[in-house]
């Protein structure tokens, strides 16, 4: 073999060598941008859950406050105010349960879910609190504020 061939079969080599290298290096660059999704959307999820859950049990005692009310005597007056906001909790319930939290997080306003949920959460209390503001106490001790 000549001097001049020799050259040629080590610039090929080197040529194939850095191909190689170039391919396995853009070959983990996607398997580790791959891999840092996936692991962002997990823990995203988690945080949604925990999210979802934690409003989920604030909006089921609410609810629970209300049926109690709805069965006392002196809440003849208020029936239908009662129902109808126990209607939109069961509605909130309802679509966190069947993750459907897209209605919490988009109002053309750029709310992300947690803020969308709190939201939520005290205007569902506010109107509560019209029909019963001596029950104050009883819904902080539901929201978590003692």
């Amino acid at each position: 073999m000549e001097s001049g061939d020799e050259d040629d079969a080590f610039t090929m080599g080197e040529r194939e060598w850095q191909k190689m290298s170039r391919d396995l290096s853009k070959q983990g660059y996607r398997d580790g941008k791959n891999e840092g999704r996936e692991t962002g959307m997990q823990e995203s999820f988690g945080k949604a859950v925990n999210l979802a859950l934690q409003h989920s049990m604030q909006l089921g005692q609410l609810h629970g406050l209300l049926e109690w009310k709805l069965s006392q005597p002196e809440s003849k007056g208020q029936q239908d105010n009662i129902k109808r906001l126990m209607v939109r909790i069961g509605l909130h319930l309802n679509e966190l349960e069947h993750c459907n939290v897209d209605s919490f997080s988009s109002g053309g306003k750029g709310e992300d879910l947690k803020t969308g949920l709190e939201k939520t959460i005290k205007d569902l209390v506010a109107e509560y609190l019209q029909l019963y503001p001596e029950h104050s106490d009883e819904v902080s001790a539901i929201l978590g504020q003692n």
